[in-house]
């Protein structure tokens, strides 16, 4: 450098905070630090260079083994490789971690026979309230021969068929027994009940109930009927309440027919039911 006719000689020092500036026309590699003349290796900049990148995975939880998860009850968890899932239990429905029983509205009522191998020639009927007369063709069929078949012993209360009535919910219905046997099939049905439980299941709480114990035997109750589709009607030979010789307590409905098979399609039809 020459200033007022005289020459000087300037020195210029490169400190690290200046490594990315040229000093005596070369840029100082990375990691080095120095004054500009000399330069060292930084050896603890190498540390986070020489890190072991593979590092120890959590072994994996079984939350379904371990109690951890969160399923309701009634519900089945499944581990998964990300966590676990729930679902519910047959006959429950939910997300999983909230299941709640399936219920359906139910019939049932409780039956015995003189011979339990009459059980599958009867049928279980519902119909509509401005109807008495279940072969007018507005009646279903809940329960047909096959399904009525009951296995228990002669002479021994048994529960009967369970029916779904569902799809009557809410609406005025009757409903109806149907006989069709002989003497020898003497048929008593008690304990009728309506509610709701899941399928199959008889009701622990019956919406509406109808039994025979509040009767003067041989009648029915008031509003229910006995019908034949023919105008016929015998005490003895069509439905009535009864305290007979399988009936100690309490009074049931029976049918006892001893008229030849002309005249065995009898009905036991009830009176207005409001299903809830």
């Amino acid at each position: 450098m020459i200033k007022d006719g005289k020459f000087f000689l300037v020195l210029v020092s490169c400190s690290a905070a200046l490594i990315a500036v040229s000093c005596g026309g070369e840029t100082p590699p990375t990691h080095y630090i120095g004054d500009g003349g000399t330069t060292d290796t930084d050896t603890d900049a190498d540390t986070d260079a020489d890190t072991d990148s593979e590092t120890d995975s959590d072994s994996e939880v079984d939350e379904c083994e371990e109690g951890l998860d969160d399923c309701d009850e009634n519900a089945t968890c499944t581990d998964t490789p990300d966590g676990y899932d729930c679902d519910c239990n047959e006959g429950y429905t939910g997300d999983g971690f909230d299941c709640e029983l399936i219920t359906v509205l139910n019939l049932s009522f409780w039956e015995m026979y003189w011979e339990a191998a009459g059980y599958e020639q009867h049928d279980l009927l519902i119909g509509p309230d401005s109807s008495s007369d279940p072969d007018d063709g507005s009646w279903t069929v809940l329960a047909d021969g096959d399904a009525m078949h009951n296995t228990a012993a002669d002479n021994a209360w048994a529960r009967g068929v369970v029916a779904d009535i569902s799809a009557w919910s809410g609406q005025d219905v009757r409903i109806a027994f149907h006989y069709q046997g002989t003497n020898a099939d003497k048929w008593y049905v008690e304990d009728i009940c309506i509610g709701f439980a899941a399928p199959g299941e008889e009701a622990a709480v019956c919406d509406t109930e109808a039994g025979f114990d509040n009767t003067s035997p041989p009648a029915l109750p008031s509003a229910w009927s006995s019908e034949d589709g023919s105008g016929n009607f015998d005490f003895l030979n069509n439905w009535r309440t009864s305290t007979d010789q399988f009936i100690s307590s309490p009074t049931s409905a029976v049918i006892n027919n001893s008229l030849p098979a002309v005249f065995s399609n009898k009905y036991l039809v009830s009176s207005v039911i409001t299903l809830p």
